[in-house]
């Protein structure tokens, strides 16, 4: 029987294995001299696609084994990159030249140098194993008998060379789709043809639609799919509620925001005579309906997760699921799984079932309006008073379960989020600090609850099962947060910054403080991003030995994923083979989840982005009050106070000082006057661009102080240049905000 890839790999994934040479391999594997032809073949597809590489010495080893790695690009406007390699390690400084022919979001094989740039080994570029980006959205400028697309993603640091026949009709300054299809010229420059002409920049909803288009982001569904969607009955037969525990005259209550359609859980309360708590969370049995390999659930696998615009949603299921048949609405009677949590007082799950049900939602709650009912509520009212009185002790139960969580270590962030009202047409009319109420807590305590309740029935039954997985933090960057955190006057030990619950105390105790906002962001800043994963290495950041996501299947397909090994565990363990049929697929979906969910976060900002840009073009000259949130080589970020809009104060536009960039403590000092710029510092600013395409906002100080000149690289020479501005590669750090 020939060998296969997997074959290869297992063999050198040993611990004894060592480089060998191709024949040495074929050896070692047993090859025949009939086949050494095939292996060879096979060898050189698996060197072509990364799977392995080949040393200096015709030797073959595994990408990470020696001075290769694999990784994904990203790019930077200043022609650099860093690369995040597919093993977790740190991520790699690529220079401009060094960068050959990738682009941001390509999958590369990366030579690793033998030094390093501050915290970060550096690298270069040797083949590109895969493109990021098919579609490329960029503004079209005719030249010549050609044209070129130049990108709106800056990170694409290359022009696109358009030849007349691929120009598709395309005016001059016209937003288009362009797709690579020849990345080898003679110029260095990537040719392509234009597949859509979106429109002018200044024609309504385009920016939001170059983002979809940008993302290749998937708009509709394929008509099988939706065929597949309409098969549903819209009400519940009555075998479907064989075997379920019928909760319809439990009160069950939803709250959610209010512009939301789709309502996935579903709380209930009970006091018990003992003193405990009988905490109900009661979710959408999607997987009843999504079976696993169906047209659906394959689409939803692909899309991994629904995708939150500013203006839209790109939903992971069809609507008539989502936002119908599946949907938790009031009055209606929908299927479910529902998790019953005995808890003690203090805090601790002393019992808990875990059950199919179905229940009938008695009434359907805003935050504001759960807020309100909370404060001012009348427990005694006939018609509202029972729910009143449930919000009440759902409320006390969040608080003593926020206060177990954070008395062992959980992270709790708390940061402010933009929110962005559009008029009818999608033109932004205001952005503003979005209110963080109390409800908001009394939901998340106990989805929270809900998911490390179901993590921990999985993990005791010790099958393979889909978790959700935070790292710690790797020592390098803890040691640069305690730098950071220094500058602003606060000295921790090694051991404070490493302990979640040390640092968590240290976030307490500075809530009060005006820079707890900045130094939040940079703690969080400093963790690694949570993902999904079959290995259960703990979350760090909430300080749960074990987590998964089970609330939110209506859009996340771990959450899905989670309901229908629930299900298929009721009659009993799967054998073996299921078991390890089972462990393969979550494997998958776990990297494809992850992925999607990175890709989700940084489109959901950037729609954002583009309406706050928008917003802003008409607030020209105005003058707002701000916070410097970050601190580069060519200025400093600042951050307005209401609306959280974030523009660049850039160093041209100061002129009192020569200052210097101190990158540890991410400061300016000015040489003569000795003025310091630091994060968390007040300041008043005057809006001066707001640049659509970019989107990019510039700020200049309004200040009887510093108009600073230029900025010195100061991490090891502070000394004045004349002229010009050093340069300096700025280091990457992680970001993982999703728990």
């Amino acid at each position: 029987m020939p060998l296969t890839k997997d074959d290869i790999l297992t063999f050198m994934r040993s611990p004894e294995y060592r480089p060998l040479r191709i024949r040495e391999l074929a050896r070692s594997l047993a090859v025949r001299n009939e086949g050494y032809r095939s292996f060879r073949r096979l060898v050189a597809e698996m060197v072509e696609a990364g799977e392995v590489v080949e040393l200096r010495r015709k030797q073959f080893a595994l990408p990470g084994s020696g001075s290769f790695i694999v990784g994904l690009l990203h790019g930077h406007q200043g022609g650099f990159g860093f690369v995040t390699p597919d093993a977790g390690e740190p991520d790699v400084f690529i220079g401009a030249d060094s960068m050959g022919q990738a682009l941001h979001g390509d999958k590369v094989l990366v030579r690793l140098y033998g030094r390093r740039r501050g915290l970060n080994p550096e690298g270069e570029i040797v083949r590109v194993l895969e493109r990021g980006r098919a579609p490329i959205v960029g503004l079209y400028r005719r030249e010549g008998t050609g044209g070129y697309v130049i990108p709106d993603d800056t990170r694409i640091t290359r022009n696109i060379l358009i030849a007349r026949r691929n120009a598709k009709e395309a005016q001059t300054d016209q937003k288009v789709v362009v797709h690579v299809t020849n990345w080898d010229t003679s110029s260095h420059l990537p040719e392509g043809r234009i597949t859509e002409v979106l429109g002018f920049p200044d024609d309504p909803g385009l920016e939001i639609l170059s983002l979809i288009r940008s993302y290749d982001l998937p708009l509709d569904f394929p008509d099988p799919v939706l065929d597949e969607a309409e098969r549903f009955p819209a009400s519940l037969p009555h075998e479907a509620l064989v075997g379920r525990v019928d909760l319809r005259s439990t009160r069950c209550i939803t709250i959610d925001p209010v512009d939301a359609r789709d309502f996935d859980d579903a709380v209930s309360i009970q006091r018990l005579p003992n003193g405990h708590y009988r905490l109900g969370v009661h979710i959408a049995d999607v997987g009843s309906y999504v079976r696993e390999g169906s047209l659906i659930d394959r689409e939803a696998l692909y899309r991994g997760t629904s995708i939150y615009l500013v203006d839209r949603v790109i939903p992971m299921l069809p609507h008539r699921l989502t936002n119908d048949i599946c949907s938790l609405k009031p009055g209606v009677d929908r299927l479910t799984m529902s998790v019953w949590m005995e808890v003690a007082p203090s805090g601790e799950v002393v019992r808990y079932e875990i059950r199919d049900s179905v229940i009938r939602s008695a009434y359907r709650l805003t935050y504001e309006e759960a807020q309100e009912w909370v404060e001012t509520g009348d427990p005694h009212d006939a018609k509202t008073g029972a729910i009143v009185a449930d919000l009440r002790v759902l409320l006390d139960l969040s608080v003593i379960l926020r206060g177990r969580r954070v008395a062992s270590g959980s992270l709790d962030f708390d940061l402010p989020e933009p929110f962005v009202l559009l008029d009818p047409e999608g033109k932004p009319l205001d952005v503003r600090r979005a209110e963080r109420l109390a409800s908001h807590r009394l939901i998340e305590e106990c989805m929270l609850l809900a998911n490390q309740t179901v993590a921990g029935h999985l993990l005791r039954l010790g099958i393979p099962a889909l978790y959700r997985v935070h790292a710690r933090p790797s020592p390098d960057r803890l040691k640069e947060l305690q730098l950071l955190l220094a500058g602003f006057g606060y000295t921790l030990t090694a051991r404070d910054v490493a302990h979640p619950k040390k640092l968590q105390a240290f976030l307490e105790s500075i809530k009060d403080q005006p820079d707890h906002v900045v130094i939040n962001d940079i703690v969080l800043r400093s963790l690694k991003k949570a993902q999904y994963a079959v290995d259960n290495i703990g979350h760090y950041g909430l300080a749960f030995d074990w987590y998964t996501h089970f609330t939110s299947p209506i859009r996340r397909y771990p959450d899905l994923a989670v309901h229908r090994l629930l299900r298929e565990l009721q009659p009993g363990l799967p054998q073996p083979d299921r078991q390890r049929q089972v462990e393969l697929f979550f494997r998958r979906a776990a990297e494809i989840a992850s992925r999607r969910e990175k890709l989700a976060e940084e489109v959901e900002r950037e729609s954002v982005k583009i309406k706050q840009v928008e917003f802003m073009e008409g607030k020209i000259g105005e003058v707002y009050e701000g916070i410097i949130s970050g601190v580069v080589q060519s200025g400093l970020f600042v951050e307005l106070e209401d609306s959280l809009i974030n523009g660049l104060v850039h160093t041209s536009t100061l002129t009192d000082d020569y200052y210097v960039f101190d990158r540890d403590r991410r400061r300016l000092i000015g040489e003569r006057t000795k003025r310091v710029f630091r994060l968390g510092d007040r300041v008043r600013v005057r809006v001066t661009r707001a640049d659509r395409r970019l989107r990019r906002i510039d700020f200049e100080l309004v200040d009887e102080g510093a108009r600073a000149v230029r900025v010195v690289d100061g991490e090891q020479d502070t000394r004045r240049v004349r002229g010009r501005v050093r340069k300096g590669r700025p280091r990457r750090g992680g970001i993982g905000r999703s728990r």
